[in-house]
């Protein structure tokens, strides 16, 4: 199947960033975009996304004096600024294998990240049980949930996700500290072979105009 992939080099402004995972959620949905993708970005200055049904006074407080924009996805809340934020945005029934459903989903989405992680060095893997700090904490990275990745030698988080699903349609938006990369350029290479396997990619459809593109038509709700 042929995918969109957007690797934006340029880091861009943090409310614009949400603003286009919606609007490409959006015409997924309407029909207005019939092919899928994956979209790798940075950001030009720190900000935290506030998951959509989390509090923001609780995300304030825990973050003092930080840019806040709400995420289009659930879950806590992600420190931005020093990381690779990826998002997938598909329907649910283009993606391979007969499983369905938001565990299935995540686990395939997540595994080319594994695998990614893998050839790049880092033995990661999919957490092994939930810490209680990640149950209590506003703060997603406080602890690692039993579907986060983590690092195999320490347990480490070592990517943020969370997942929307509407009408049959898949946004998961992901993040990914650079602290744990070593070689940003050779792990987007890997991620792209990853991905690749994962969603059986017969073809990539490269897009370098996507911020322009979505921002010409983009009324920014968030």
């Amino acid at each position: 199947m042929l995918w969109q992939w957007a690797d934006e080099l340029t880091p861009n402004d943090p409310h614009a960033n949400m603003a286009m995972d919606e609007r490409l959620l959006d015409d997924l949905i309407s029909g207005a975009r019939t092919i899928p993708i994956v979209r790798l970005y940075r950001w030009d200055r720190p900000a935290v996304t506030v998951g959509r049904l989390q509090s923001w006074d609780a995300v304030a407080a825990a973050f003092p004096g930080r840019l806040l924009v709400r995420r289009p996805t659930g879950g806590r809340a992600v420190s931005h600024g020093d990381d690779l934020t990826i998002s997938v945005v598909v329907r649910e029934d283009w993606l391979p294998g007969s499983e369905r459903g938001v565990m299935p989903s995540y686990r395939l989405i997540a595994g080319a990240l594994v695998e990614a992680y893998g050839r790049a060095g880092v033995p990661a893997a999919l957490g092994a049980e939930d810490h209680i700090a990640a149950r209590r904490s506003v703060d997603c990275f406080a602890g690692a949930a039993r579907c986060d990745i983590v690092d195999e030698r320490t347990q480490q988080k070592l990517m943020g996700a969370a997942q929307r699903r509407l009408d049959g349609v898949i946004l998961q938006q992901m993040s990914l500290p650079l602290a744990h990369v070593a070689d940003v350029r050779q792990f987007t290479v890997e991620l792209k072979g990853t991905f690749a396997a994962a969603m059986q990619v017969s073809e990539w459809l490269e897009v370098t105009e996507i911020r322009q593109e979505q921002l010409n038509s983009t009324d920014v709700r968030l």
